[in-house]
């Protein structure tokens, strides 16, 4: 309500606002008119009136919800611009500028740019505050008001909005009706409706002065509250003046070392265009990092340019101040050479200094974790009581596996993190931007085996125990509960012939699992007992926790398998493919060798019978063992392929291989054609010597539905 109390105060004074106005009048004739005016306002006040508003700065500071309530208003100022499309026009007094818009049934007959007016009309709301016309009367011709010129905050906040305005920058690109202007705070769109593009060509590479109405560029105008886009501003009633015509050559300067940047030089400023020339050592999301061999240099190119890491450039461009290390900008390039990096710089203490920017250096330091950003690989380093990230681009493909705490030597381009020498702060950190996996290097892995590690150990196995007891009770009662249930469907249903297949099936899992796991534990029981009882130094404590530890992982393995057999929310073709491409995952990687997955994305939810799912689990289970165990093999490619009809399983290794025509002992290649054969099914195992080994199962779906 700061702006209700402002109001009622009266005018405000002209000098308080922004200065004097072309043909503004303050004389003594013009002080009696805003005493009456004040009067006027005041005895509206007392009657529940709204105060009659008389320059621009009060309307313009009107909240937006008290613009919308039609404040009376009475304004002298002249007309910096016309908007016929619009039915609209910009009148600026003594304070600010102001958008009028003719009402409804008025006839659109705006005063010539540059007329002094007296407008009557009252406050409404669009982007801004502005007025709605009722009446306009022409006094005089008047000079345009002295522009502003604008701060880069007041271009991108909107905040000047339809203020006469001058700015000065580098056109770097011409857009439709508007051009991109360089200046010394960045890049901006300048809207120019009123000129084409024909005719901006020829300003192009140039610094120009452009003065007119500014207007800040915002969203949807149907909105109630439209949003300034930021980045772009339009000007009408524009003029465009050269100050300074393109170079017929942008490389025609003196060139500069990158170290004489920051000498003295009596013609530095913003628009300057320096020359340097240097190797590029980096390249990241558009900007180059750069060295001559002793400082670095980064570099933002005009255009996008075929550029790779070693390169010899050259650089015309703008210079920036103020980071760690100058910054090229809007810079021309061009290739002149191609030579090997230079030496890195091997930094081993105080690595938080700001002269290190851009240029290539070796650290060493302990990996803490990796992870993924974006479109980097990080590496989370510690050097001494310092930590900063290591960055690979993902698409350099790094496939090697670093463990914590292993201790690596990286080389990179180290990149200033926070540091900004206008105030007077130091760096706070840093970046080392990697160009390949080759440029990491592990000089000593983690130690294995360590006292949390070993404690991590005997608890997970004490856990696995009595986990493994918990979950034993539990199944045989889930099993018990299961085989009342389907005693009831095969009576409610009267299927009794599916119902006794299903009953078997059950009944050999529970066999299962009191076999095995049984067998396991008493194994595992008998194993600590003699332990217990054994005197020292007759046996090493790690063969026989490692014994142990193996029961216990296949006691988890097969209860896993039992569980998923006998639980009947899996007796679907998409929980079979998803529990296959799972353990061969699980399986092939816990042998120590490289596995690839394929699956089919989408597939139907087709209900399979549970001796199907557990005969054909039990076919892949015994050919991913043949290929482990037997066919020394260091990479295994495991595909499932679905189509309407059947079901298909690929498993080929790379291993040794052996000759069909030869008999082969112990491999179990007719149990698999076995097994898929009583599935109506088929097996076919393609092989020869040192070739590796195929395996194809097939499986129709048609006659595989799991009963109900």
């Amino acid at each position: 309500m700061v702006a209700l109390a402002w109001l009622a105060g009266g005018v405000v004074s002209t000098a308080a606002i922004g200065g004097s106005f072309p043909g503004g009048e303050t004389n003594a004739a013009s002080t009696i008119s805003n005493r009456t005016e004040m009067l006027a306002a005041g005895i509206a006040r007392a009657s529940g009136q709204l105060p009659l508003l008389t320059n621009v700065a009060q309307v313009k500071l009107l909240e937006r919800s008290e613009a919308l309530r039609g404040y009376p208003v009475r304004i002298q100022g002249v007309i910096t611009c016309q908007q016929p499309e619009f039915r609209g026009a910009v009148l600026q007094d003594s304070t600010l500028g102001i958008y009028v818009k003719w009402m409804p049934g008025l006839a659109y007959d705006p005063p010539p740019v540059g007329e002094y007016c007296e407008i009557v009309g009252e406050t409404d709301l669009g982007f801004a505050p502005m007025i709605r016309l009722r009446r306009i009367v022409r006094l005089r011709t008047a000079p345009m008001p002295q522009p502003v010129h604008p701060m880069w905050h007041q271009l991108i906040n909107g905040s000047l909005d339809t203020q006469y305005a001058e700015l000065q920058g580098i056109v770097t690109a011409i857009r439709t009706n508007g051009v991109m202007l360089f200046m010394s705070e960045g890049l901006i769109k300048v809207q120019l409706p009123e000129l084409d593009t024909n005719s901006l060509s020829r300003y192009l590479d140039s610094l120009v002065t452009i003065q007119g109405c500014l207007f800040a560029v915002h969203g949807n105008e149907e909105l109630v509250s439209p949003q300034v886009k930021i980045g772009e501003i339009s000007f009408y009633n524009a003029s465009l003046k050269i100050e300074a015509a393109a170079p017929v050559d942008f490389f025609s300067v003196p060139k500069k070392s990158m170290e004489e940047l920051l000498y003295f030089d009596m013609r530095a400023g913003s628009f300057q265009r320096v020359k340097v020339a240097g190797q590029i050592i980096h390249e990241r999301s558009g900007e180059l990092f750069l060295t001559d061999g002793t400082t670095g240099l980064r570099c933002q190119p005009e255009q996008e340019m075929d550029l790779r890491v070693g390169d010899l450039v050259e650089f015309a461009g703008y210079l920036q101040l103020g980071g760690p290390s100058p910054v090229l900008r809007e810079a021309k390039t061009r290739k002149i050479g191609r030579a090997a990096l230079p030496p890195s710089a091997k930094l081993s203490s105080d690595l938080l200094r700001e002269n290190l920017d851009s240029r290539l250096v070796r650290v060493e330091g302990v990996l803490l974790k990796t992870r993924d950003d974006h479109a980097d690989k990080v590496f989370e380093m510690q050097s001494g009581v310092v930590r900063f990230d290591a960055r690979l681009a993902q698409n350099q493909n790094f496939s090697a596996s670093l463990l914590p705490g292993s201790r690596l030597e990286l080389t990179g381009v180290y990149a200033a993190q926070g540091g900004d020498q206008n105030a007077d702060r130091l760096i706070n950190g840093f970046d080392l931007l990697l160009n390949s996996p080759a440029d990491i290097r592990v000089l000593s892995r983690p130690p294995y085996l360590t006292i949390n590690r070993v404690l991590a150990v005997v608890g997970m196995l004490a856990s696995v125990l009595i986990l493994a007891t918990i979950w034993i009770t539990a199944l045989r009662r889930q099993v018990q509960r299961r085989t009342v249930q389907l005693q009831r469907e095969i009576h409610d249903r009267k299927q009794a012939e599916n119902q006794q297949t299903l009953e078997q099936e059950r009944s050999r899992i529970a066999r299962d699992l009191h076999d095995d796991l049984g067998s396991c534990l008493t194994e595992v029981s008998m194993l600590a007992e003699t332990g217990r009882d054994q005197p020292p130094g007759t046996e090493h404590p790690r063969e026989r926790f490692d014994r142990i530890l193996s029961r216990t992982r296949n006691m988890v393995l097969s209860l896993d398998e039992i569980v998923w057999a006998v639980n009947p929310k899996k007796d679907t073709l998409t929980a079979l493919i998803r529990y296959l491409a799972g353990y061969a995952e699980d399986y092939v990687s816990a042998s120590g060798l490289a596995c690839q997955i394929e699956r089919p994305p989408f597939v139907s939810d087709i209900p399979l019978a549970a001796s199907v799912r557990y005969q054909l689990f039990l076919a892949v289970k015994e050919a991913l063992h043949n290929a482990v165990r037997h066919g020394q093999a260091s990479r295994i490619f495991f595909q499932i392929n679905l189509d309407d009809k059947k079901l298909g399983i690929i498993i080929r290794d790379n291993g040794r291989g052996f000759d069909l025509s030869s008999p082969v002992e112990g491999l179990g290649l007719a149990n698999l054609r076995d097994r898929l054969a009583s599935l109506h099914g088929r097996c076919e195992i393609d092989s020869s010597p040192a070739a590796g080994t195929t395996v194809l199962m097939e499986l129709p779906l048609a006659s595989q539905a799991n009963p109900k």
